[in-house]
């Protein structure tokens, strides 16, 4: 009996396990740079989830993340583009805002290329409007969840999808966490790995980030309290019962009076879970209640509240000035020496560092705000006829994978980084790119990327077919009519290969309804073998061939 089917099998077991464990640290760091993204508070957003046949969806949300007003708009019918504009504008000014969120799904170019000729034309004077651009990973899917019914029972699962997108920039991690992991984007070949070792994995890497950031527990929802450490669902939604039924926490404290709730849970979810006023008009009346401390704003842990208070004293201040301006320059100044102190309070050198650290910070003070990366708003739409070999382009990272990283450079389509071109850098999702030289090498493929480019959603309609690229005749995003169905054109957004020819799935622009064909023989022209974004490859044909009963 020969030894080496055995052998095979058992290195290509340590293979794939090693490949599983390298795909899961990818998807894990790509996931905790989402997640922890810079929140963009105290603004009103307004986002949309842009559309053709059901048009572009609205909805603006308050600084609080309420949502204030929706619409639907259809601008890219050529007999409503003046009317949906004033819709728009008057939505906008009637709140005061300038920041737009727009989904990167199906229309996205299109809606991006209308408000960017509205902002050119200064059509929404006298506000500053900006847009940006938000990863749809996971929205629609959220939209339809019993967590979104509960919250939005009225609403059409397509507002709340735009509801979705303006949250995702004003508080990525709340919104975020809402969605499966696995369903936002951000991994490579995640669909390839078991679901229990996968799941495990993102979980961990979710409850660190939440635990990281903080909880306020009076407004926090089940789904993010389920995610701190030591809070299960069940938990979580005792906690929400309690909250509902007795009224807002006042302390940390209150915590042990929540049923299932007793001191090994506490000690272990008490230091990431804040309870303070609501708003700057409630601090006053807030902090007179006896058993209120300003330090439960702080990641300062109630065990080590003892500590914290004589600390204090030692400085001559008081607990009740934590988190003011004058407070806080204070601990600055008196530089308290850790490694003495610990001797004093019988604690470790780390605990005694964490207070002081924490004294030295704002009250409720997010942990992000330290390394800032906030989203990159835009006033005008850059195309891709406009990148010439050697231009140097400003991009955000989208992806990261172990042979280099995606970028976003606000063209329709996301340019790659090879890792070898990283000269000693460590990419990270979310890392603005401020230079990106497009290289020599990249001048065939950029004229094949241009050749069908021209004739996708940018002008859809007027392009004959005897005018179009014979190297390039069919291909991702190009418009086709379904002789089947009407003449309905429709969009190809994606390629097969089978035994029996090509197949592609298309999107129809003009009725809900999908259409799939494929060549009656196999054809003999190549394919460009077109790497995605996800780490997966889409297939662009060349030559000419007659497919079933879709013509150009």
């Amino acid at each position: 009996m020969t030894m080496e089917p055995l052998i095979k099998r058992e290195i290509r077991s340590e293979l794939k396990q090693k490949a599983e464990r390298a795909s899961c640290e990818v998807f894990s760091a790509n996931l905790k740079q989402l997640l922890l993204a810079t929140p963009l508070k105290g603004k009103h957003i307004l986002g949309i989830d842009p559309g053709f046949s059901n048009g572009c969806k609205l909805a603006l949300i308050s600084p609080m993340g309420e949502m204030i007003s929706h619409n639907v708009l259809y601008p890219h019918k050529s007999n409503r583009k003046e009317k949906d504009a004033t819709i728009l504008k008057d939505m906008l000014l009637e709140h005061y805002c300038e920041l737009i969120a727009l989904g990167n799904g199906t229309a996205c170019r299109e809606t991006e290329e209308w408000i960017s000729k509205l902002i050119q034309e200064k059509f929404f004077q006298p506000l500053d409007v900006k847009y940006t651009i938000v990863r749809e990973d996971g929205a629609s899917i959220y939209s339809c969840s019993p967590e979104a019914k509960k919250e939005f029972a009225e609403l059409d699962p397509n507002i709340i999808s735009a509801i979705s997108l303006a949250r995702r920039i004003q508080e990525p991690l709340a919104e975020l966490i809402k969605v499966e992991p696995k369903h936002l984007g951000v991994g490579m070949y995640q669909h390839d790995i078991k679901k229990k070792y996968l799941d495990e994995a993102l979980d961990d890497v979710v409850s660190e980030c939440v635990s990281f950031v903080g909880v306020d527990l009076n407004t926090a929802s089940q789904c993010l309290l389920r995610h701190v450490a030591g809070l299960t669902e069940a938990k979580a939604q005792q906690v929400i019962e309690h909250r509902t039924k007795n009224g807002p926490f006042v302390c940390r404290q209150q915590l042990l009076e929540v049923y299932r709730i007793g001191k090994k849970v506490f000690q272990q979810c008490a230091g990431f879970l804040r309870v303070g006023p609501t708003s700057v008009e409630e601090e006053a009346y807030f902090y007179k209640n006896p058993i209120a401390t300003k330090l439960d704003c702080t990641n300062i842990h109630p065990e080590s509240y003892g500590i914290a208070a004589e600390l204090v004293k030692e400085m001559n201040l008081k607990l009740v000035d934590v988190g003011k301006s004058d407070f806080i320059k204070t601990v600055k100044e008196k530089q308290l020496d850790s490694s003495k102190l610990k001797e004093k309070f019988k604690v470790d050198e780390q605990t005694i560092q964490l207070i002081l650290d924490a004294l030295c910070k704002p009250l409720n003070h997010d942990l992000r705000s330290d390394c800032p990366s906030e989203p990159v708003f835009k006033k005008g739409l850059t195309t891709i006829y406009e990148i010439q070999v050697g231009s140097v382009l400003t991009g955000v990272v989208s992806n990261v994978t172990h042979f280099g990283c995606f970028v976003d450079i606000g063209v329709g389509m996301n340019g790659l980084i090879h890792v070898s071109k990283y000269n000693g850098f460590s990419m990270k999702l979310g890392d603005k790119v401020e230079t990106f030289s497009a290289p020599e090498q990249a001048r065939n493929i950029l004229h094949m990327i241009q050749g069908f480019s021209k004739h996708h959603l940018d002008s859809p309609f007027d392009v004959p077919a005897t005018q179009r690229n014979s190297d390039l005749k069919f291909a991702v995003r190009m418009i086709m009519k379904d002789v089947s169905h009407n003449g309905d054109k429709c969009v190809i957004y994606s390629w097969n290969v089978g035994f029996s020819g090509v197949s592609a799935s298309t999107e129809c622009l003009e009725a809900p309804h999908s259409v799939a064909f494929h060549s009656k023989s196999k054809p003999k022209q190549p394919f460009y073998n077109v790497l995605m974004d996800d780490g997966s490859y889409r297939y662009v044909a060349q030559g000419t061939n007659s497919f079933g009963t879709c013509t150009l």
